[in-house]
């Protein structure tokens, strides 16, 4: 089984070949998306993990960073910014490089 065949077998409630595993790490904000992407695909070359989760700490930071959350109201109170916010075009070039520099053989959770 290559990497997504074992993902889409742990997905339809089959048994792989063995457990899928991946590790990931929160990545400054202050990296480009260029160095973000190389940081994740270093990672998943050196531990040939299963899965990569992609992460970028300036993403949804954003919208919460302000906000105090003292009751469940107060989620209420997000408001989500378009496909036009800077940060959202980063996560999206992210995702774009990390998806061309390991040539779409691992399946991406980004987060």
């Amino acid at each position: 089984m290559n990497k997504i065949e074992r993902m889409k077998a742990v997905f339809a409630n089959q048994e792989p070949d063995y457990t899928p595993a991946g590790f990931w790490f929160h990545y400054p904000s202050s990296l480009t998306a260029e160095e973000t992407a190389d940081a994740h695909v270093k990672l998943y070359h050196e531990l040939d993990n299963d899965i990569i989760k992609v992460m970028d700490d300036s993403f949804g930071n954003m919208v919460t960073s302000h906000l105090k959350i003292t009751k469940p109201s107060d989620w209420r109170n997000i408001s989500l910014p378009g496909r036009d916010c800077h940060q959202y075009q980063k996560m999206e070039q992210i995702i774009r490089l990390i998806r061309e520099k390991t040539n779409g053989e691992v399946m991406l959770f980004p987060t």
